[in-house]
């Protein structure tokens, strides 16, 4: 029968990979080609070149290819399948023919949980402000694997001051620590936040697409907050789509700069975005807004 390896890129692949060990089966992936389905489907035939069938890149035409070799081959022993994008059709076909073994990508809370455990398995000890840095970032579930190995070579502390230069998404990740001093009407600190970021690299349209989201997420929190004056954390991460840890945040800064502030804010937004597209400086358009945001 076929098993077919789904969801997230980097949790299916370990998923299969962990399959094929336990199956005695070399872990490896072997790209998609009717040829690569009638050597695996016969036992012995690959020896220590078998593996599992990787359909991750696979197009349609490729899979018309392939649609009627995996169907004879369901018929024989197991076939393990990576395919971890795989359209509906393709996974109903898997089902009608064997099994789908879904890993989905983590989510909100538990992408918080997957950093965590991810941590704990490396021994890294860090406080709940480097997990939160880690699982509100952009990376995806391959890229947090891979900056929490970076964080397992760095001497303890682990701080966020110490792991937020070691981290390849600077933009989204410091949005919060941007939102906060001007949330305080702090706008040197807000200032050499960004500054440092620009020195970094950072285009200043996406430092502002961060803040933009953030602040669009707290004209939603306002709307909640009209119904539901006493929301949980958890009731606003729903809301919203964001971690607890994030929900919590954003409390915090609707509470210090309050509706009015929070539109005024999306109205500067939009109107410095709007400059930087038809030919201001967007360095010094974005230095000037983050003044006029901490007012």
């Amino acid at each position: 029968m076929l098993i077919a390896f789904t969801g997230d890129p980097y949790l299916a692949r370990q998923a299969a990979l962990k399959e094929a060990r336990l199956r005695g089966v070399p872990p490896r992936l072997i790209p998609a080609s009717p040829e690569a389905v009638a050597a695996l489907a016969q036992p012995g035939l690959f020896g220590e070149e078998g593996g599992i069938l990787d359909l991750s890149e696979l197009d349609e035409s490729g899979w018309k290819a392939l649609k009627d070799p995996l169907d004879r081959a369901a018929e024989g022993p197991d076939l393990l399948l990576y395919d971890p994008r795989a359209p509906s059709g393709r996974t109903r076909f898997y089902k009608n023919r064997g099994e789908v073994r879904h890993s989905p990508t983590p989510r909100f809370r538990e992408r918080t949980v997957f950093v965590q455990n991810l941590l704990k398995a490396r021994g890294v000890k860090a406080p709940a402000a480097v997990v939160h840095l880690l699982a509100e970032s952009e990376a995806d579930t391959e890229g947090l694997v891979r900056e929490v190995e970076k964080l397992a070579l760095l001497p303890p502390p682990i701080t966020p001051e110490r792991v937020r230069p070691l981290l390849g998404w600077p933009a989204a990740a410091s949005a919060f620590d941007l939102l906060d001093p001007l949330a305080r009407r702090e706008p040197g600190e807000a200032l050499a936040i960004a500054r440092d970021l620009l020195a970094r690299g950072e285009p200043p349209l996406k430092v502002m697409g961060a803040l933009s989201w953030h602040y669009a997420r707290l004209v939603e929190l306002g709307f909640l907050l009209e119904e539901r004056p006493k929301p949980s954390e958890e009731e606003v991460a729903r809301a919203l789509g964001v971690a607890p840890f994030s929900a919590r945040r954003l409390l915090a800064a609707y509470r210090r700069l309050g509706a009015a502030r929070v539109e005024r804010a999306l109205e500067a937004l939009v109107e410095a975005e709007l400059a930087i597209k038809t030919g201001a400086d967007p360095e010094a358009r974005l230095l000037a807004l983050l003044v006029r945001l901490a007012r």
